[in-house]
Parts: structure tokens; sequence; C-alpha cells
């Protein structure tokens, strides 16, 4: 008893030097409840006797305990797009670490795992679906988030879906994309492995080429001599050497993103592949409010900011007051999957608020694809 009780303490000055107070007070209440409940204590043993509500009491603690899980520890999602495809498969379950950056508190009971089942039942609450009950708030994590992490966030544009995307730039970072390449203040950026796009490739020998790709596992060729396929930087780089390949192009396009409040000519400049130097919100930085900002930006002001700022032919009124700039109340990110051109992504819907933040991904707990077990993938971390 007491060498586990000593072990239960250290545990917890562990947490506390790691600024996890909230977790070092639930693990001391949890572990030692337990411990007192497992002593030899008159009353401990007493209770341990009566049987019904020993065991009533056991079911109550698993309940609650695999709720606070779900809640402020880990949770389990199901891959459903190829939009990560190369890190993550249609049909991967991932494990989400929520300790990393910290657990949000939900907004409302229809976020809280099996409780909500009883407020589905109510009429009343039902109607309420929608509504925030209480106010954002996230406890202190181990981490901050970093570029090029796995994370499972609720989409911006629909709160009840969740999206699995990779973390590409970072509150305060400038992001700009030049030829699918990504740049923060103009250096590049490590582009993870698994990265992959679309080319058009033209080829004259198609035997060759299909024994080329044959390792890689991509689609068959189809056409006498065009092709398009979905390749990384390793797959590429041999591809446009060969000698049966006699042109590969990345595939471009327009996209529809804030770009589109912009002049026609201004943007022609914003496509799949290309982007403008765009600065990403930081909690406490102050921009100047220009026509350029204000179209930028205008989306998370309403929606995020909670804020109601109006342009009047370049003058900027917020609640019948001239204003000149604006102060961020909050972090935001900007997201991209793996799988450029099949991933809707921050390219389109903008930044992503700290506050839609989930957790990170961290593993694959199991794989299932048509019915096929894929037992590469068990328990694979990323």
């Amino acid at each position: 008893m007491k060498n586990k009780l000593l072990l239960l303490l250290s545990m917890c000055i562990f947490l506390i030097i790691l600024s996890l107070y909230w977790l070092a007070i639930g693990i001391l209440i949890i572990g030692g409840t337990f411990l007192i409940l497992k002593s030899n204590l008159h009353f401990a043993q007493a209770f341990r006797k009566r049987f019904w509500l020993y065991s009533l009491s056991s079911l109550i603690s698993v309940v609650f305990l695999a709720i606070g899980i779900r809640v402020f520890m880990l949770d389990i999602y199901n891959i459903p797009s190829s939009s990560m495809e190369g890190a993550l498969l249609i049909g991967d379950k991932i494990v989400v670490s929520k300790l990393h950056y910290g657990p949000k508190l939900p907004k409302s009971p229809f976020e809280i795992p099996w409780v909500n089942i009883l407020f589905y039942i109510d009429k009343e609450a039902r109607a309420s679906i929608d509504s925030t009950w209480w106010d954002y708030k996230r406890y202190n994590g181990f981490t901050k988030i970093k570029r090029n992490d796995v994370i499972v966030f609720n989409s911006t544009l629909d709160n009840k879906t969740f999206f699995i995307k990779r973390c590409i730039g970072l509150p305060s970072d400038s992001i700009q994309i030049k030829n699918a390449i990504v740049y923060n203040e103009e250096q590049e950026l490590v582009t993870p492995a698994t990265v992959k796009h679309i080319y058009n490739i033209w080829f004259n020998d198609k035997e060759l080429l299909t024994a080329l790709i044959q390792p890689y596992k991509l689609p068959e060729i189809s056409k006498p001599n065009h092709v398009k396929l979905g390749l990384n930087k390793q797959q590429y780089t041999r591809l446009k050497t060969a000698k049966c390949i006699d042109s590969i192009r990345i595939l471009n396009y327009p996209i529809k993103t804030f770009a589109n409040n912009f002049s026609e000519k201004d943007s022609l400049r914003w496509s799949v592949n290309n982007w403008d130097t765009v600065w990403i919100p930081k909690k406490g930085e102050t921009i100047p409010l220009t026509i350029e900002n204000y179209m930028i930006y205008q989306a998370i002001f309403e929606k995020f900011e909670k804020v109601n700022i109006q342009n009047k032919k370049g003058v900027f009124w917020s609640y019948g007051k001239q204003i000149t700039d604006y102060t961020f109340k909050q972090n935001y990110y900007f997201m991209m999957g793996d799988n450029r051109h099949n991933s809707i992504d921050s390219r389109y819907w903008g930044f992503v608020p700290e506050q839609n933040i989930v957790g990170k991904t961290v593993m694959v707990l199991s794989s299932v694809n048509g019915g096929q077990f894929n037992w590469n993938r068990f328990f694979k971390t990323l």
C-alpha cells in the first residue's frame, strides 16, 4: 500500500512539473480512491462485503472512467477519404491523443460520449443541439502544435464534422505556395515523404512504364500514350528521367477560395498549386485593416472572432466606431492533406481556429478496407 501510494504521488508530482495540473488532480482522486477501497481499512472491508453496492459502484466508476478517457485523453476516429493517402488510408482507425495539445472541454452535453444519449431523448434539449452551452476552454497539454503534425479538428463549415489534415502553417507564419511547394517567409518547408501530387504523363512505351510503376501499386494504364498518376517525390524523381517518358507535368487548376473576392487578374494567381503570401493570424497580434486584409480575414472575423466589421468604401466600422486595425483573439492554423490534389483543405476554406483543434494523431489502431484486414497497419505509429 505504501509503495503504491508513493508511486501515485510521484506520478502526480511529475505531471505538476509538466503543468498538467488537471491531470494530476484527476489521477490523484481516481488512484487515491482505488487504493483506499482496496486497503485493509475497516470501512473499506465493510464496503467490499456489500456485493450489490460494490458492484454498482464499480460499474459507475468504469462508465465515468471511459467517458473521462474519451473526453480528456484519447479517442478513436475512422478515415473515410483519401485526402491523407500515403500517411493514412481509407478504412484506418486512428488513435487521437488529446493530451498532446490539451483537451478542450465540450461546448454542450451533446459532445460528451454516452451522456449525450440522455439529451438526444429530451425534445427540448435536442432543439438546442447546435447551441454553445459552455464557453471554449482548453486545459494545458504537454506539447504545442508543430508543423507537419497530423491533426484531427472540427470542420470550419460544420462543427459536427471532423477532418484530419497535416498542419502546414502555424500562427504568425507567412505561407506561400509556388508550383506546389510550400514556403514560409520565402523559406521552403520540409515536405513529408508521404505527400503526393497528380501528374499528367505522356509516354512512348506502355510496357516499360507499367513495369516502372508496378512496385508502387498505381492504377493500370488504359490509354496508349497518356496517364494521370498520383506520385510522391521519390516516385516522381524516378519517373521523370525514365526513357519511356516524353513529358511529365503537375496538374494545376483554379480553386474556390477567398481569392475569388479579388479582381479577376489577382484571382488567377491562386490555384491548387499556387497561393500568394498569406499571414496566419496569431492571438494578440494586430493587422492594419486594408481592403485586401478584409477580403482574406472577413470570414473568421464574423464566425470565430465574433466581431462585426463593415467595409464602407475602404473605411472600416465596428459597432458604430471607425477602426483602422484589428487584434486577433485566438490562434489559427493552415491545414493541408498529403494527397494534395484530392484534399479539400485550408486552400479552399481558410484557416482553422485553435478552438476547433481536437488532438494529434499518434497511431493507426487497425485498418480494414473492402473487407480485408491490413496487418501491416496494425498498431502502426505515425
